[in-house]
């Protein structure tokens, strides 16, 4: 592994430990936005191999100090990926949003069920019971949710990809 690529890690892996520290509860939505830009921007000038490599690290850092999240931060990854395989090939802002939603709703909603299952967490049943069980509101809340990260994580990384244009620091490789 690269050294400049190694330190980029390093310094993510803080920046994450201290999104987790600072966003608990009802704030932890900020992490859904703020995880997967930090991954995506750290890991933006690295080969498959080394994204894969920080990738388990971030997972296993976070198994080790914030164990609830883990199956969160598996889903950080998944949509760290997603959105740099649709800024990477430039798909239309339209298609990448509904992409991106479907993606982050569904990663939200596997988190939330594998979390309850393993660390015996009642998220769901929390979320049912406020929601008069109600699955159709329920499925709102998390695709509304979901909307709000996409939109959000979508402008963000449009933006760093636009400053890292101007600064020419992609043009010269292949990622």
């Amino acid at each position: 592994m690269r050294l400049n690529i190694f330190v980029y890690n390093i310094l993510a892996l803080a920046i994450v430990y201290i999104l987790f520290l600072l966003f608990k509860g009802p704030t932890n939505i900020l992490n859904a936005l703020f995880v997967p830009l930090t991954l995506l921007i750290f890991s933006f000038k690295s080969n498959f191999k080394e994204r894969m490599v920080f990738y388990g690290t971030v997972i296993l850092f976070t198994a080790l100090f914030f164990s609830v999240q883990v199956f969160f931060v598996i889903a950080y990854c998944f949509i760290a990926a997603i959105l740099r395989v649709i800024l990477v090939n430039k798909f239309r802002a339209l298609g990448s949003l509904l992409l991106l939603t479907l993606s982050v709703g569904f990663l939200f909603y596997l988190g939330i069920v594998l979390t309850d299952l393993v660390f015996l967490t009642r998220i769901n049943s929390i979320m049912m019971n406020v929601l008069n069980n109600n699955v159709f509101v329920y499925a709102m809340v998390i695709i509304v949710e979901a909307g709000f990260v996409s939109v959000l994580l979508f402008w963000f990384s449009k933006l760093f990809m636009r400053r890292i244009r101007l600064n020419k620091g992609l043009d010269h490789q292949k990622y």
